[in-house]
């Protein structure tokens, strides 16, 4: 522990991060739906709170959108802000000011710095800019910032998850009602549009024992956040799965098709305990956005798993014709689909070759929403917002609900797991039915203009 560590022993140090549901997301009747778009909350908190406590100071965590919330905040000597999502950078720059006056020295992370750090530091000069995973590299940057540094960019080393990870805090209580968790870390699709920045597409994972001491302390519901479950090795997933089975545990993930139609034994044991498994549909339009190992292929739904296909609405590549015969094609095969608007984040590929040809619409971050047009399309704004209400609308039918209830029914292991299933799938299908007649878009008011050069 340093000098200066030790002087500030048990200093307070701010959490800011975004984690409620707030007014510019779409309605979700099921709490369960809450996974699909907002998976790695709870354990971006508690990663961490864990790692401020562990180099002794006291975190507290404060809601970034919350107005309120910061105004009650105590001050503090630093603030430690997650920003994942172009949302969250827009609340920052709404309630920058607000966040100015409580905190002395602001570090800003995440997902979005991590891409773009240098139009970061720009944005919040007064700022340190942290770059990477935080186990490791924490202790030394809030010790810097307790003794005022400032206008610092930190690149921390990739974690070697199997001897460098800590279990998170026990006595974490979590959001929802599912516990987060992680196998391990990195995607090596490499997707144009993905928001991944290079520092995590390395595939890495756990320890597996470590994994089941975590899981062996919660509940049965486990959310695993990983980006892609599907490329861990095989015989990794079947000590972790096989525990699951074991201890009558259920689950719910992502991962991409592929490697589980070409091993359809280790699809077989997820399967038996998975709520619901989220992978990308492959709109043919679209191939050359997918990194050339992802394939195609839709994956079977066994043991009354449900398999939920990610697909994209609003790519200029798209048009109506084509979005239509999606539809059509998860209506006809009885897909349970996740419909998001397609809104590159800025510092991914997709991002700046459509700025520079001027097809970003938005500099507003609060529409990166997943439902509003922020690219521009041949079909023009009002005509892309009717075509995504329409598909959410028109891809699952009411008989095609009633079979999966049937199917879970009669496939799952258990009445309490074939339950959670059907809520599950009954939720995220009147989730879509819905947007098909109501969207929240973002009010005129709080529209916040952000410029990424």
């Amino acid at each position: 522990m340093t000098d200066m560590a030790q002087l500030h022993r048990k200093e307070q140090i701010a959490v800011l991060i975004r984690k409620k549901i707030t007014q510019e997301n779409i309605l979700t009747p099921s709490t369960i739906a809450k996974w699909i778009t907002y998976r790695g909350v709870d354990i971006t908190d508690r990663i961490i709170t864990t790692q401020i406590r562990k180099c002794d100071f006291e975190p507290k965590v404060y809601e970034l959108s919350s107005k309120r919330d910061l105004k009650g905040a105590d001050n503090s000597q630093a603030a430690l802000i997650s920003i994942n999502d172009p949302i969250a950078l827009g609340y920052l720059v709404t309630n920058i000011e607000m966040i100015r006056a409580k905190f002395k020295t602001l570090i800003i992370g995440g997902q979005i710095p991590s891409l773009i750090p240098q139009k970061i530091s720009k944005m919040f000069p007064y700022a340190n800019i942290f770059v990477g995973e935080c186990e490791g590299s924490i202790l030394r940057i809030i010790n810097d910032a307790i003794d005022g540094k400032t206008g610092q960019i930190y690149t921390a080393p990739i974690v070697d998850l199997k001897n460098e990870y800590i279990i998170p805090d026990a006595t974490y209580k979590p959001s929802g009602i599912m516990y987060s968790a992680e196998l391990g870390r990195g995607c090596t699709h490499g997707c144009s549009f993905c928001g991944m920045p290079p520092s995590s597409k390395k595939v890495r994972i756990r320890n597996p024992e470590q994994v089941i001491e975590e899981l062996d302390r919660v509940g049965t519901r486990i959310l695993f956040v990983d980006p892609n479950i599907s490329l861990y090795p095989p015989e990794y997933l079947e000590k972790i799965f096989g525990y699951l089975e074991k201890k009558g545990k259920f689950w719910t993930g992502e991962g991409s098709s592929k490697e589980l139609i070409e091993n359809p034994g280790i699809w077989d044991l997820m399967s038996r305990t998975c709520i619901g498994f989220l992978t990308g549909y492959e709109d043919p339009k679209l191939v050359e956005l997918r990194g050339k190992k992802n394939g195609f292929g839709v994956l079977e739904q066994m043991n009354g798993a449900f398999v939920l296909n990610s697909a994209i609405i609003g790519h200029p590549k798209q048009d109506e014709n084509s979005l239509l015969e999606m539809a059509k094609v998860f209506r006809e095969n009885n897909l349970t689909g996740v419909f998001h608007m397609y809104a590159p984040y800025p510092g991914t590929r997709d991002f700046e070759t459509l700025k520079k040809s001027g097809s970003i619409l938005e500099n507003n971050f609060f529409r990166y929403n997943r439902h509003d047009v922020v690219v521009n399309t041949e079909m023009g704004i009002k005509k892309t917002r009717e075509i995504f209400r329409t598909v959410n609308r028109t891809a699952q039918t009411i008989t095609g609900t009633l079979k999966e209830i049937l199917r879970m029914i009669k496939n799952s292991s258990s009445f309490k797991l074939a339950f959670i299933r059907i809520a599950s799938v009954i939720g995220i299908r009147f989730r879509n039915y819905m947007m098909g007649y109501k969207i929240k878009y973002t009010k005129e008011e709080i529209i916040v203009p952000i410029e990424i050069d």
